[in-house]
């Protein structure tokens, strides 16, 4: 039996004062396995509307455990 796990990332791209680009993320784990994009696209659409600045990507991690 395998075991899926999901979560959702949130990536924020800056520059910072010497011009140099820096990526930063946030993470949210324990997302539902069955969770589709759409769906997490919309949670990630929320979250956006939480903070100062939309993030620049959404990103979804699917884990599977196969042993």
């Amino acid at each position: 039996m395998t075991d899926i796990k999901k979560s959702l990332r949130l990536v924020y791209l800056e520059t910072d004062s010497a011009g140099k680009s820096k990526r930063r993320a946030a993470s949210y784990s324990g997302l539902l396995p069955e969770a589709d994009n759409a769906a997490v696209k919309k949670a990630a659409d929320a979250f956006n509307t939480l903070t100062q600045k939309p993030a620049d990507a959404v990103e979804i991690i699917t884990t599977e455990t196969l042993v």
